[in-house]
């Protein structure tokens, strides 16, 4: 019987495993980052980093079939929620 996913929550990726999508992830594509600034049911709205994770970037909003398209061959950077914790805290 064949693997069933739901795009609203999650993609395949590459290698068909389930990847789930969450509001300030980070994914490494070539020489560019994309971070989900905004998830919702149908559509992401993510910012397009060239070279660095500066906060420097282009805001784009894709559909979530769309962004799954974008991420294919994507790495996702680990623990970029707690980092994205730490720089609110010490911007406060």
């Amino acid at each position: 019987m064949g693997r069933m996913f739901d795009w609203r929550e999650s993609c395949t990726g590459a290698n068909q495993d389930l990847m789930k999508l969450q509001q300030g992830q980070l994914w490494k594509k070539d020489d560019d980052y994309l971070r989900i600034i905004h998830w919702e049911r149908l559509s992401i709205e993510y910012k397009l980093m060239h070279g660095s994770t500066n906060r420097k970037g282009t805001l784009h909003r894709v559909s979530k079939k769309e962004f799954c398209r974008l991420l294919k061959g994507a790495e996702l950077i680990p623990n970029t929620h707690a980092f994205n914790e730490e720089q609110v805290g010490d911007a406060q």
